[in-house]
């Protein structure tokens, strides 16, 4: 029987325009989805496969282009099977202003 384990961000002002969110993560036998909500829609921005990559700090970034101004949070979640070993980590999680590609970042190092 699969779990579902979800982190959110606390409410933050959404700003016109695209921002880039950035975080770290390590995956191991789970997959993350990150998203994004406001008052009225949840939108995934990004999914991310286990792919048997080792259980590694990787970088990953992703732009959120906002057409509803207001209040919104990140939602990061993942599916994972008690006792089989699933670990998710995250960190260094933050919303730049801007696109990621304009900041010489792109989606994965």
């Amino acid at each position: 029987m699969e779990e579902t384990i979800q982190l959110f961000s606390p409410p933050f002002d959404v700003q016109p325009g695209s921002q880039c969110l950035e975080f770290r993560y390590k995956l191991r036998l789970a997959d993350l989805v990150v998203s994004v909500m406001n008052s009225t829609d949840k939108k995934t921005v990004l999914t991310i496969a286990y792919d048997g990559q080792e259980f590694v700090w990787h970088r990953a970034w992703v732009d959120v282009n906002n057409t509803e101004l207001g209040q919104a949070k990140l939602g990061f979640r993942t599916l994972v099977k008690p006792l089989a070993g699933n670990k998710v980590a995250l960190d260094d999680i933050r919303l730049l202003a801007g696109n990621c590609k304009k900041q010489g970042r792109w989606l994965f190092d």
